[in-house]
């Protein structure tokens, strides 16, 4: 080969050396994972340094190391502290590394095709791995709407849906537009999935799931392809398909904000939604905990027409639950399934369902052929406080101080019109050496979700009586910190009181947030700082009267907590009103 024939060579190759740099250059300025830059950059290294096929790789090589964009991507490199050793092949190459060099040249181009395709192309390359994706069976779907407890209102709205499948020609001829999308909004674990899977087995329709974060991938225009592929699969069902997307926020925030290739996927998911139409008997379901930070063109009627909300289940909705879950288990005949369910008030349906299947462990471990009361308490103490810290072993001291404390919360509570106490325990769970179960009176079964301002101070003030018990009791330099859990809450409670419910003679307070700090003149401020001092005084003024009081129930109620442990039910009221102890006999 001439020199001049060489200077051609020369001259292609940096030619397209320069197209390759530039691309690749150009997604090192929009990645900000050195991870996936480092290995891309690692792949392009070993292809065009370590391997060579003939002589003319030579010649190749050496542009590349001198290319004027290689030196512009090496500082790029550096500037985000990628390190990058490069090195030449030998001279003389031997035939086994002549054919793997042959075997990288078809590798190395087919990795520039991708590169090229996600950069310039119409990301059309990747639709091949799309299909992995969309290729997941369809879900069988054995569970209707009678399997699920509580949940009346969203069941009534899903029912016209259901009307729709079985009498779609009736619903075209009549010219009614049935929602192209419902979105179940609401906390985790009350059963938005479960009614995904229950409305197709109600439709007699396929069923197909998909979590959000499915979509997200950090290659662009790889989400919205797999957007596509799974409105495409659901085309290809002719007797209809039920389409449930979970925690469609993690694709659905409001475009502008994450990056680039999460806005083209919400695109392709906002221009699907309007592509199908009704004849197509397809139906979107979707599931969030947090619909404010959706955008706002995803909520639009056409779209999600409608919205419906799922909130924890209430009295009826949780007895619904505990009977479903309870048919396939032998209960003991004592047990009150009524109380069970007034227990459970701000549970989730999934904590209620987690209950009943964690007394049935405790009846199994505790040799017991049946579910007693005992185990559905113990139960409901691990659901909510954790499993009981057995290997624990605190001194004589420290539970009389644990009694003590738990007993002022009781005393106050129940000296109180507004508040009951259903257990009291020094049992040691999670982080907490004991805790008192203080509900409102004749709240168990309506659920009630208003609070008057005479509820909210009850609850101040029977938190303050742990603290104030150990005071009366031990002294103020033997208090401990103990009641720290109980300070938080009262903090809580006390900025709601003032500025979230306006409740005080300050008046409405102007803010949008709990941290009003930087909201409020300094006059406001001084107001509620003012207002808070005088709240906590007076409570503790009372809390301390009602301590004084009822000393000697007040010791009552700790020694038999040192011998008992645990005091629940009408035995808390039996020793408050008769002030003796039920127990008696095991009494020392």
């Amino acid at each position: 080969m001439n020199n001049k024939e060489k200077l051609n060579l020369e001259k292609k190759d940096k030619n397209y050396l320069e197209l390759i740099f530039n691309s690749i250059r150009r997604f090192v300025s929009i990645n900000k994972n050195p991870i996936i830059i480092l290995i891309i950059v690692l792949i392009i290294v070993i292809s065009n340094y370590f391997l060579r096929i003939d002589d003319k790789s030579i010649g190749f090589n050496k542009f590349f190391l001198n290319s004027d964009s290689f030196n512009g991507l090496y500082e790029e490199l550096k500037d985000k502290k990628i390190n990058i050793k490069i090195s030449f092949a030998r001279d003389n190459i031997s035939l086994i590394e002549k054919i793997y060099g042959y075997f990288s040249f078809f590798f190395r181009n087919f990795f520039y095709l991708i590169l090229f395709d996600l950069i310039f192309g119409n990301r059309r390359v990747l639709s091949f791995f799309n299909s992995f994706f969309s290729s997941k069976k369809k879900e069988k779907v054995v569970i209707s709407f009678k399997d699920i407890g509580g949940l009346t209102e969203a069941k009534e709205e899903l029912g016209e849906v259901i009307d729709y499948f079985k009498n779609s020609e009736y619903f075209i001829k009549k010219g009614a537009k049935v929602p192209k999308g419902i979105l179940l909004v609401g906390p985790p674990g009350n059963g938005k999935t479960l009614l995904a899977k229950a409305l197709s087995e109600e439709c007699k329709v396929d069923f197909i799931f998909r979590s959000a974060s499915e979509f997200d991938e950090a290659f662009v225009g790889v989400g919205a392809g797999r957007v596509r592929d799974l409105f495409s699969e659901a085309r290809n069902y002719q007797n209809g398909c039920i389409i449930f997307i979970d925690e469609i926020d993690s694709i659905g925030k409001k475009r502008y904000s994450l990056g680039n290739h999460y806005d083209q996927t919400l695109n392709q998911l906002l221009n699907e939604l309007d592509g199908f139409l009704s004849h197509e008997k397809i139906f979107v379901l979707a599931a969030t905990n947090k619909i404010e930070v959706l955008d706002e063109a995803l909520l639009r009627p056409g779209r999600f027409d409608r919205k419906i909300f799922i909130s924890n289940p209430d009295f009826n909705g949780r007895k619904e639950i505990i009977k479903i879950n309870s048919a396939s288990k032998d209960f003991d005949s004592n047990v009150d399934f009524d109380e069970l369910a007034s227990m459970t008030k701000g549970f989730s349906g999934a904590e209620v369902t987690s209950m009943i299947d964690e007394s049935l462990i405790i009846s199994i471990r505790s040799g017991k052929s049946l579910i007693d009361q005992d185990s559905l308490l113990e139960a409901l103490d691990r659901v909510i406080m954790g499993p009981a810290l057995k290997s624990r072993t605190p001194s004589l001291k420290s539970r009389k101080i644990t009694a003590y404390h738990e007993a002022g919360h009781a005393i106050v509570a129940l000296s109180l019109p507004d508040t009951i106490v259903k257990k009291i325990t020094i049992t040691a769970r999670w982080n907490a050496g004991g805790y008192t179960w203080v509900d409102f009176y004749n709240s168990e079964r309506n659920d009630d979700d208003f609070l008057n301002k005479s509820q909210i101070l009850s609850n101040i003030m029977s938190l303050l009586g742990g603290r104030m018990s150990e005071e009366i009791i031990f002294g103020i330099d033997n208090i401990t910190s103990g009641a720290y859990s109980d300070f938080k809450k009262i903090t809580s409670l006390i900025d709601d009181l003032i500025i979230r419910y306006s409740m005080t003679n300050i008046g409405v307070v102007l803010t949008s947030n709990s941290d009003y700090s930087q909201k409020l003149s300094n006059n406001t401020r001084k107001k509620i700082e003012d207002e808070r001092e005088r709240i906590i005084r007076i409570c503790k003024i009372r809390v301390k009267k009602i301590l004084l009081e009822k000393r000697e129930i007040l010791d009552l109620f700790a020694n038999i907590l040192l011998d008992k442990n645990t005091i629940q039910g009408e035995d808390i009221n039996y020793i408050f009103v008769n002030r003796i102890s039920p127990y008696l006999k095991f009494l020392n």
